[in-house]
């Protein structure tokens, strides 16, 4: 049975369990159901024959959409009335065309969410590619430092902007777990150049030591060198 104070609900009002309500998304007083959105950013729903909502396609789609909206407040605005129509459909008796709609839902919110979550994995890239280059370009040209580290330095900077240039060249192929936390996808874009730099210092290590491309050290190569950093980095 529906509560009678939940079918005649307006923005502003309380409802059964007393929440603020913010907007009704959808009512129809002949079918006896109503759907709104609460201050809390939440979707409810109330309909004198609710057995409906026990349909498994509709739950399981519903617990998706909600579960990715909650985890951005900022979704709410744009997908909650995504929701609420879901509702009205499976009320008025379409049920395909409710989990269609949730289904639709749950694939426009991915899409949105894996591109901002590749635009902070750059970010967290560039971030560490920054100030690294900062940080080489200062030791490279104004301090004095032996040849080796020189030489070591302008890897570095080369194994960033190999790194880099692999993280930008492959971001549309890059994947996450959604939702994922923000903070984290940064990291992983920083980690990725960390791990560059490593290499980059490994590629100098072996060609000053003769285990691989000593030649380049024998003929006094130092583009040889920057570009096997930079490869070493990009891979």
């Amino acid at each position: 049975m529906i509560e009678d104070v939940n079918l005649h609900l307006v923005p502003g009002a309380k409802d059964s369990i007393g929440n603020t309500v913010v907007r009704v998304l959808a009512k129809d007083l002949g079918k006896k159901y109503a759907v709104w959105e609460a201050t809390d950013r939440r979707v409810y729903c109330d309909a004198e024959d609710d057995t409906v909502l026990s349909n498994p396609e509709v739950t399981s789609w519903t617990v998706r959409v909600t579960g990715l909206i909650r985890r951005r407040n900022a979704l709410a605005g744009d997908y909650n009335s995504h929701v609420g129509h879901a509702y009205k459909l499976a009320f008025d008796g379409n049920l395909n065309g409710a989990v269609e709609m949730l289904r639709g839902t749950y694939e426009q919110i991915s899409r949105r969410l894996m591109g901002e979550s590749r635009l902070l994995y750059l970010t967290g890239a560039l971030i560490i590619s920054g100030l690294c280059e900062l940080f080489c370009s200062y030791f490279f040209f104004f301090a004095s430092v032996s040849e080796f580290a020189h030489r070591v330095i302008g890897g570095l900077a080369m194994a960033v902007l190999g790194g880099l240039m692999s993280v930008a060249s492959r971001l549309h192929k890059q994947t996450f777990e959604l939702p994922e936390s923000r903070l984290l996808i940064m990291a992983y874009g920083s980690l990725r150049l960390v791990l560059a730099l490593l290499a980059g210092v490994v590629a100098v290590l072996m060609i000053n030591t003769g285990v691989a491309l000593s030649f380049l050290l024998e003929h006094n190569e130092y583009g040889g060198i920057l570009l096997a950093c930079f490869l070493a980095g990009f891979s």
